[in-house]
């Protein structure tokens, strides 16, 4: 009898067994083989940069970026999420091992006594009655995973473990270029500030000279207005880079969870002079970019995630299996509770379905397919930014470089000319106030120079993190 009974449990159990989860999401959305024409492309992808930031060997820069991608609260928002996705994973998958429940039980009832009437009318008397129970209950609950449901569920726990690393990683390639780019800022206005003190000295040997030469009757007042109105501009802008320095370094103690106070930093007069920052983006192929693309990443296992929770809500609608099995010690007093004759046990297999429920169940199958029909759109359109981002990046960095080339170029101009005016000078045809002028305009471009050259470290930097680094 007891086979018989065993018989379509054993059976059920091993259709369990043998049911694959299915309703996996899509192919990933198709990517170009290449990038723009302007943009040079090698045949095989680079591989991945784990600190592409040390490639400009500033160990002051590198440590500001090790202390923010452990202090940041972005990144511990980010670290906290992971660990509840962990936890979430965990639970979904002890769903599929068994739930073992234990208890200590005492009950005590009185009922009293009560009257009551036969059939022919006479009246009967109940004596109260009162009785103890004493049980030590031990309850065991499987569910079998009929269709994979519960499989389908531990592995849309995963894919949301997937994502939450992802977007870990993401908010650290960000904070990384965040603090590469407030640093430059910060060194931009340092090199700014020393060429700007450097170019009002000269500026006001310049309005002395200009002077001297309006008390002589050699040239007009205007000439001695335009000196004034230059010096005043130039001690402007040598205030307003103080307060972008500033502003920069608040930024970088935001980052770093400290106050502007707290955050020392020396100035630097030599820091973009010394960089070399030529062929260093290496403009991978699309397809190896967005590989390393945390945000792409973790759009795709969320569409994994939601394609594996729609499929398991369109399985609501059908049987569930459940082994439930209990046994313990039930007993009307103490001194027989934990004897053989008081053990009692009890197993049951219950193969439940819905009849009938409103349309609950399709309502929320409805609803988890939208949810990721949403999330794959959602993944398209991070795959097509991405690709945008990359572009974009890229082109910026080829352009930051011919600015940069330009740039020097002017200096050198400029350079030479001061030499010429130097030259005049010595041999008695040209004046100080045009050797002054000519060392002021050589200063303003080094000042665009230095701008040039951090606008390339802020290509640079963006290009990394477009590529996924």
């Amino acid at each position: 009898m007891r086979a018989r009974l065993l018989m379509p449990v054993a059976a059920l159990a091993l259709l369990a067994g043998c049911a694959a989860p299915g309703g996996r999401a899509p192919a990933p959305v198709a990517v170009p083989a290449a990038w723009s024409a302007r943009i040079e492309a090698p045949p095989t992808a680079a591989s991945p940069v784990a600190a592409w930031w040390e490639a400009l060997a500033d160990d002051e820069l590198n440590r500001l970026v090790d202390l923010a991608l452990r202090e940041n609260p972005d990144v511990s928002v980010a670290a906290a999420r992971v660990r509840q996705a962990r936890d979430l994973a965990k639970e979904a998958g002890a769903n599929r091992s068994p739930q073992i429940d234990w208890g200590v039980a005492g009950l005590r009832e009185s009922v009293p006594s009560a009257s009551a009437r036969d059939a022919d009318g006479s009246k009967q008397t109940i004596p109260a009655f009162r009785q103890s129970r004493f049980a030590t209950p031990l309850e065991a609950r499987y569910e079998i995973d009929l269709l994979g449901r519960l499989a389908l569920g531990e592995r849309a726990a995963a894919a949301e473990v997937a994502a939450s690393d992802a977007e870990l990683r993401a908010v650290r390639q960000w904070l990384a270029r965040e603090i590469v780019l407030a640093y430059a800022e910060l060194r931009l206005a340092d090199e700014r500030a020393a060429l700007a003190r450097e170019s009002s000295t000269l500026l006001g040997e310049l309005l002395r000279d200009e002077r001297e030469r309006l008390k002589a009757g050699l040239v007009a007042r205007e000439r001695t207005r335009e000196a004034e109105r230059a010096l005043a501009e130039q001690n402007g802008a040598l205030i307003a880079i103080g307060h972008e320095r500033h502003a920069a370094l608040a930024r970088l103690a935001e980052l770093l969870e400290k106050t502007a106070d707290g955050l020392r930093l020396q100035d630097r007069v030599d820091y973009f002079a010394r960089l070399d920052l030529s062929g260093s983006v290496t403009p991978d192929l699309p397809a190896a970019a967005l590989e390393r693309r945390a945000d792409v990443a973790a759009a795709w296992q969320r569409v994994l995630a939601a394609s594996d929770r729609a499929e398991r809500a369109r399985l609501d609608r059908y049987p569930s299996l459940t082994l439930t099995g209990g046994a313990g010690f039930v007993s009307e007093a103490i001194r027989r509770w934990l004897t053989g004759d008081a053990l009692a046990w009890v197993a049951q297999a219950t193969l439940q379905g819905p009849l009938f429920d409103g349309g609950r169940i399709d309502a929320r199958a409805e609803q988890a397919r939208a949810v990721a029909d949403e999330q794959r759109a959602q993944h398209r359109k991070v795959v097509v930014q991405a690709l945008a981002e990359a572009e974009t990046a890229l082109s910026a960095a080829q352009t930051a470089q011919e600015k940069v080339a330009f740039a020097e170029a002017e200096l050198a101009r400029r350079a030479a000319d001061r030499a010429s005016a130097a030259a005049a000078r010595s041999a008695g045809t040209g004046s100080r106030s045009a050797h002054l002028q000519s060392e002021i305009e050589q200063i303003a471009a080094a000042e665009q120079l230095s701008a040039r050259r951090h606008g390339l470290l802020v290509a640079w930097a963006n290009a990394q993190k477009a590529l996924g680094r």
